[in-house]
């Protein structure tokens, strides 16, 4: 009775249906392993990385997933973000971030149906990416890590909302009272001579504040522009914040793809249409 219990299970498993799935799977996998081949160099880090990360989550092996997190790291809602600092802190929010809907994304996604593109690996719609840096010059390996999520629900849980809260008050409090009315940080940097502000004031609506370097921010900036629009520079990420005033256009443009030696940011200073002014960001903070 035994061996003809196997005889069944194995003559199900060879049926068509059930041979052509199989195989479908398969050439699913090979395919995003070519894609990754192509855009990465290998993709058997990559693949590695995807299943130690879902398996961690979904096995609540909370210590070791905070050390797949390339920190600061962002988390996203539809009109908020906010930036963990560190293991600790991760760690402190934890429940928050992974909350049900994030548990569901990382269930549900098969290796298969990962998209990969230059700047990264999104799985679900984006819930979460990760990507692949060098720690050393020579890149003679990669360091894979998670670099942003995006959880509408953090911003709307108790420990979301009490730690977006606290962030913004302690934001608003060390800024000079010109600058306290804002929605959301934006960016903060540092050049070699100046320290840049962006806040988001309204919807589509950015403000820019600069400062000399070595300056305050609780002291009058040198200048204060609004009503700044952000563009997008194609579909790896990069994206760029404009803001006039007059003849001047300023230009702040964050690089989220570039090359090994690619600052994080740049700003851009024109008259008329004559760039008078270019420099890179040393530091950025978020």
């Amino acid at each position: 009775m035994k061996q003809f219990s196997i005889f069944i299970f194995i003559a199900l498993w060879l049926t068509p249906s059930a041979f052509a799935a199989t195989a479908a799977n398969a050439n699913a996998d090979q395919h995003v392993e070519k894609t990754m081949d192509h855009l990465f160099g290998e993709h058997q880090p990559y693949k590695h990385f995807f299943f130690a990360l879902k398996d961690a989550v979904l096995h609540n092996q909370r210590q070791y997933v905070s050390e797949l997190m390339e920190y600061p790291i962002s988390i996203y809602g539809e009109d908020h973000k906010y930036v963990i600092q560190d293991k600790a802190e991760f760690l402190e929010l934890y429940d928050a971030i992974f909350s049900e809907h994030m548990l569901t994304v990382l269930r549900q996604q098969e290796f298969k149906d990962l998209f990969a593109k230059w700047s990264g690996v999104m799985i679900g719609q984006g819930e979460i990416w990760f990507h692949g840096t060098c720690p050393d010059p020579d890149c003679q390996r990669v360091k894979i890590e998670v670099k942003s999520l995006y959880n509408p629900s953090f911003f709307t849980s108790a420990q979301g909302k009490r730690a977006f809260n606290t962030f913004m008050e302690k934001e608003k409090s060390k800024l000079h009272h010109s600058l306290s009315r804002f929605f959301e940080p934006v960016l903060l940097w540092h050049t070699k001579n100046f320290i840049i502000r962006i806040d988001r004031i309204g919807t589509d609506n950015y403000r820019y504040a600069a400062w000399n370097i070595g300056s305050d921010q609780s002291k009058k900036p040198n200048i204060i522009l609004k009503k700044g629009q952000l563009f997008r520079d194609g579909s790896g990420g990069n994206h760029h914040y404009e803001f006039k005033k007059g003849r001047y256009t300023y230009t702040c443009s964050v690089n989220l793809l570039g090359a090994a030696d690619t600052p994080p940011g740049s700003i851009e200073v024109f008259e008329n249409r004559k760039r008078i002014l270019y420099e890179p960001v040393i530091k950025a903070f978020n």
